[in-house]
């Protein structure tokens, strides 16, 4: 977590824990003026400020990011997500701006840079917690669920994830995987025009190194799920 700058993983935490998200959205709205053309008016002020900042640090990830969110709060998506992507090009590890990005309905095109930023970066951080993070989530965004869950595997199997965060991760990878499967499952049902109860059409994406290091698939397939585990907190 170390090679993080400025607040990073704080900020990030919000990445992990989408119910709070959820619930922080919902307070923002119902503390807004009930007046909407006020709430406009605040909107545009604070992208207006937030422009007069980014004017005066243009190179500065975090006054980019800042406008982003401006520009998302007042509902202007198309704009903010090309406000999130041009974050990750000043700071390929700012990731926070790459779960913002996939709130903020993207492009395939934005979606396909984002990823490609990712993975230029994790060849030169294969282990990094965050990156896996928010490597899974653009993956998950496209639609490719079994590498958003193959992401978090890999680096499951090397050891790589701290033992606090274990079963939080654990419950990202199996609601991956599940959603992933049933997928799978509603696909082969279509082409048969039968019901599919196949279980085990997308396989558990073993990392390479996982059957030379003698791992078992076990260690995921009898992790305790609690209640609700697609919804579950990664990060305090």
């Amino acid at each position: 977590m170390s090679e993080l700058k400025g607040g990073f993983p704080d900020s990030y935490s919000r990445a992990l824990a989408l119910p709070l998200l959820a619930i922080a959205t919902t307070a923002i709205a119902s503390s807004a003026p009930a007046n909407g053309q006020a709430a406009a008016a605040t909107a545009a002020q604070r992208v207006q400020s937030a422009e007069r900042e980014l004017e005066a640090n243009v190179r500065d990830p975090k006054k980019r990011f800042e406008l982003a969110e401006a520009l998302r709060l007042s509902g202007n998506l198309k704009k903010a997500a090309v406000e999130y992507l041009d974050v990750t090009s000043l700071e390929p590890a700012y990731y926070i701006a790459y779960h913002e990005l996939i709130r903020s309905k993207p492009t395939e095109d934005q979606l396909e840079e984002a990823l490609e930023r990712l993975k230029k970066l994790e060849e030169k951080r294969p282990k990094n917690l965050m990156l896996r993070v928010a490597l899974s989530e653009v993956f998950e965004k496209k639609g490719d669920l079994y590498n958003a869950a193959r992401a978090l595997v890999d680096l499951q199997y090397t050891n790589g994830i701290p033992e606090k965060y274990q079963t939080r991760i654990n419950t990202r990878i199996h609601y991956l995987l599940s959603k992933s499967k049933d997928v799978a499952s509603l696909k082969t049902a279509r082409q048969s025009q039968e019901p599919s109860e196949d279980i085990d059409a997308v396989p558990l994406p073993l990392p390479e190194s996982g059957l030379d290091n003698g791992v078992s698939a076990t260690k995921l397939k009898d992790a305790k799920v609690p209640e609700g585990y697609g919804h579950a907190r990664l990060l305090p």
